[in-house]
């Protein structure tokens, strides 16, 4: 079950070709722009990577204008990862922020959940699941079934779903498990050296390598930067 080697290497670049889908679909969700164009836009740069891809986009007229919630699944080299995120159609109002914000601290709590002994029902509990949030975990590459409990080197997919006061959000990502605690591959773009991991990492903002084999408590990689 652990991942080590090409493993980590195949899944973290199907984390990154799942980052450019994202990047192409919010580039061609313009206001103006043809309704198809977001989603052929992802599947492009799937396919310009050689990878399998599966792109679900909604077109919501929310309380506060249009917005797209997109679903983004990637197959490379025998691996799966997701992504989830929203887009405006234009400028995000107060109430899209809101919800986006909400939806965003749920991911984050279901993503300090996710650590060796929880259980995935355990995780999906520790996002807030209610009658405006739904919350999905779902353990990718990984033939089990039930209440599976976590380990080191599990693929697992984070999800949010939230509707406050008529304004929907979208929130989600892949996490691979460590015995130090996750690494959120929704923006990893360099291999992961797991058997050297010793703290959360939060990669949704890396912009440059990392070394990892001197790397001893978590990394806040909002302001991190290549030189």
């Amino acid at each position: 079950m652990h991942l080590i080697g090409n493993d980590t290497t195949a899944v973290t670049e199907a984390a990154r070709i799942a980052g450019e889908m994202a990047v192409a679909l919010l580039d061609a969700a313009r206001p103006g722009a043809r309704a198809a164009a977001p989603y052929q836009a992802a599947m492009t740069a799937a396919h310009l990577r050689e990878a399998r891809a599966e792109v679900r986009v909604e077109r919501y007229q929310s309380a506060g204008g249009a917005v797209l919630l997109a679903q983004l699944v990637c197959w490379y080299g025998g691996h799966e990862v997701r992504r989830a995120l929203t887009v405006p159609v234009g400028s995000p109002t107060p109430g899209l922020e809101s919800a986006l914000q909400a939806a965003e601290e749920r991911y984050l709590a279901g993503l300090r959940a996710l650590s060796p002994g929880a259980t995935l029902g355990q995780v999906r509990a520790a996002m807030g699941p209610s009658a405006d949030v739904t919350a999905r975990v779902s353990l990718l590459n990984h033939r089990m079934s039930g209440d599976v409990r976590v380990v080191p080197g599990m693929t697992v997919a984070l999800e949010v779903a939230c509707d406050l006061d008529g304004n929907p959000a979208l929130r989600g990502g892949t996490a691979l498990t460590t015995a130090h605690g996750p690494i959120d591959l929704n923006r990893q773009h360099h291999p992961i050296d797991l058997d050297r991991q010793h703290g959360t990492i939060d990669l949704n903002h890396q912009h440059g390598p990392i070394d990892l084999n001197h790397q001893h408590g978590p990394i806040d990689l909002d302001r991190q930067d290549s030189r």
